[in-house]
């Protein structure tokens, strides 16, 4: 454990605390590492002792997760969770709609850790200011936060709308999202994390107030041992399913693979697996798996 003390805060003049004295002491305090924590205890009394704990592994994607998946399993039926990652994982256009502000930030940073290891390749942006909302018909994939309906006329009949106060969904009829690739077993390990932070029904939770930090802390861990290991089950189904088809045909295109993969797993994933192999998510994931750097060098 990593201690850092300001000792004896200076007062002000007017007998309060000198808060220049003590913001200098947390700008001096060292940095902790991964697994280490850092208690800053500054006296007078009049400022809490601060607890900062750096989890282990990916510092960044744990603490977004820690903080956004909290609050994005709180607001959303799990149903609902499942359908936008569903979309995330295609490249489609998300707007997210809150009026708080808090819970849109926390739940638009909340993605990022859940689909690791793919990257969005897209516009990004947690909090979109009105006056830009004319962005939201770019022809490329966005995953965007609003705190209102759009102010603007649009004619992209591609965007998803999320409304997290009433955990609505809603999308354009002739672009349903399908299921996500083996979504009953991913839903049936996810239930229990699920059910678990909230209290009421479905599409309506109420967070349980009686879970510990540490309780929580452990059940985003989980949902996030949950999402890894299932991204590795489909990067492994179509790798196996690849070289299968590659085998059987070696004059195969790389069009022509990815359709045959696409039309070999089951028929309830082949809407999603079609639209998924044609993703720069997983062609960015593959890239990097897949460098030589080597060819570098040359």
């Amino acid at each position: 454990m990593l201690n850092a003390t300001s000792g004896n805060a200076p007062a002000s003049e007017a007998g309060g605390t000198d808060v220049i004295a003590v913001l200098s002491a947390l700008m001096e305090a060292q940095i902790p590492g991964p697994g280490e924590t850092l208690v800053f205890d500054p006296l007078p009394s009049s400022f809490p002792p601060a607890r900062l704990d750096v989890p282990h592994g990916d510092v960044d994607h744990k603490m977004l997760g820690q903080w956004g998946i909290l609050t994005l399993f709180t607001k959303l039926s799990l149903e609902t969770i499942l359908q936008v990652l569903c979309a995330i994982l295609m490249e489609r256009s998300v707007v997210v709609i809150c009026s708080d502000l808090g819970a849109l930030s926390a739940v638009m940073l909340a993605f990022l850790p859940l689909i690791r290891p793919f990257k969005w390749q897209g516009m990004f942006c947690p909090v979109l200011p009105e006056s830009l909302h004319d962005f939201l018909d770019s022809p490329v994939p966005l995953l965007v936060g609003v705190m209102g309906l759009p102010t603007v006329s649009l004619d992209n009949n591609y965007l998803i709308y999320l409304n997290l106060d009433s955990d609505v969904l809603q999308h354009a009829a002739d672009q349903p999202i399908p299921p996500i690739a083996n979504q009953a077993q991913l839903s049936q390990r996810l239930e229990g994390f699920h059910s678990r932070l909230n209290k009421g029904h479905p599409g309506s939770p109420k967070p349980d107030g009686n879970l510990t930090k540490e309780e929580q802390s452990a059940i985003v861990d989980g949902i996030l041992t949950v999402m890894k290991l299932y991204y590795i089950s489909l990067l492994d189904m179509l790798q196996a399913r690849a070289i299968v088809s590659a085998g059987q045909d070696d004059g195969l295109t790389a069009n022509m693979l990815r359709k045959r993969v696409a039309d070999e797993v089951a028929k309830e994933d082949r809407a999603f697996m079609r639209a998924f192999l044609e993703t720069q998510v997983l062609h960015a994931l593959c890239s990097e798996l897949y460098h030589d750097p080597a060819l570098d060098a040359e």
